[in-house]
């Protein structure tokens, strides 16, 4: 009696060919960066994240400082008008993603929607087009594969989905800002996984599991699975100090670096709780503890009787994801002190051990 051809080939449920090509995803990449210069005159860029609008400005050196500038035609920029003659490598790795639009009428010449954003990633000369005073610092921040328990079965999602290839932007601490690339292929994997994200049974934890412990993979893993979470390492948490003269006193602006002093500053007690920071083949992730980084800050406040009297609060503004959010320090996130000069032997005293400081 002959075999049902089922019986010889059976086929697997869904959530199984899903996760088989989930592994084949999974598989490493590389990266990039770029060096500055500066002259008599130079480029920036205001960016504008809603819109992802991208403006370029020249600016005339005065002094120590740099005029309002003025803002550069597009066109000029594309056609390399040899009047401008002071563009960085990084100038030129955004000026490739202009692009040109023509109809029965005009051009139009714009930069690229998602790779305009992606070249700005690591320029040092951006600011936020919403206040142009303010320079913004873009990094370049990874979709992540988060993996949790939900209910009785296994949860595998993106961190970010998009239905068309773009880029995202979202705030860190309001000078840092995260780039996020959806790229064709986890538009591609967003749909393999599902609209809601893939459910697992749990009877297939352990092929999960092995997901998880994919070596160096293309995207970060998330692990909330219990006994199975992603590993991590705790954040610095003192404070450094930043004090320069103004004036008859000093302007102090307090920060912390959670991945030693290689690492980015950000406003102590504000922003995510959990930071990705890039090694050689991947990430590390790094768990900061808002509430710690709050807590001795408003410490060094209070063990300082001329900041206690003369400090004046300024808020820096909280982390836009909503169940992140840690409420700053009340004393100081970015201060001025009505210290006078002879008071800088006061202040010095109080800096001395145990609190990081940079000058």
């Amino acid at each position: 009696m002959g075999r049902r051809l089922l019986e010889i080939v059976p086929i697997k449920p869904a959530w199984e060919r899903a996760l088989d090509r989930l592994q084949v995803f999974l598989a490493p990449a590389p990266a990039l960066k770029a060096e500055a210069a500066t002259r008599a005159r130079r480029l920036i860029f205001r960016f504008d994240p809603t819109l992802m609008d991208i403006e370029p400005v020249e600016q005339i050196a005065k002094g120590q400082a740099w005029s309002p500038g003025r803002v550069v035609s597009v066109k000029r920029l594309n056609q390399r008008d040899p009047k401008i003659d002071y563009l960085t490598a990084e100038d030129e790795a955004v000026l490739k993603t202009i692009r040109l639009e023509k109809n029965h009428y005009n051009e139009t010449y714009y930069f690229d929607a998602v790779r305009g954003p992606l070249a700005l990633v690591g320029h040092p000369r951006v600011f936020d087009a919403a206040e142009p005073e303010r320079r913004i610092e873009l990094v370049a921040y990874p979709v992540e594969l988060v993996v949790r328990e939900q209910g009785d079965r296994l949860r595998i999602d993106l961190s970010h989905r998009a239905g068309a290839p773009r880029v995202l932007v979202e705030p860190e601490t309001p000078t840092r800002w995260r780039v996020i690339e959806v790229t064709p292929a986890l538009v591609e994997l967003a749909e393999t996984l599902g609209a809601k994200g893939l459910d697992v049974p749990r009877g297939a934890r352990e092929r999960v599991i092995t997901l998880v412990k994919t070596e160096n993979p293309r995207l970060p893993v998330r692990s909330e699975l219990h006994g199975v979470a992603t590993e991590a390492v705790m954040g610095e948490t003192r404070p450094i100090l930043r004090i320069a003269p103004e004036g008859e006193g000093f302007d102090i602006q307090a920060l912390v670096r959670p991945l030693g002093e290689a690492g980015p500053s950000y406003v102590p007690g504000v922003g995510a709780r959990s930071v990705l920071s890039p090694t050689e083949g991947g990430h590390r992730r790094i768990n900061r503890d808002l509430s710690a980084e709050s807590a001795a800050l408003e410490a060094v406040a209070q063990a300082s009787p001329p900041w206690r009297l003369g400090a004046r609060a300024i808020t820096s503004g909280a982390s836009t994801d909503s169940t992140r959010r840690s409420k700053p320090c009340s004393s100081f996130m970015k201060f001025r002190t009505r210290l006078v000069w002879n008071g800088r032997t006061a202040l010095a005293s109080s800096l001395r051990a145990p609190w990081g400081r940079e000058r």
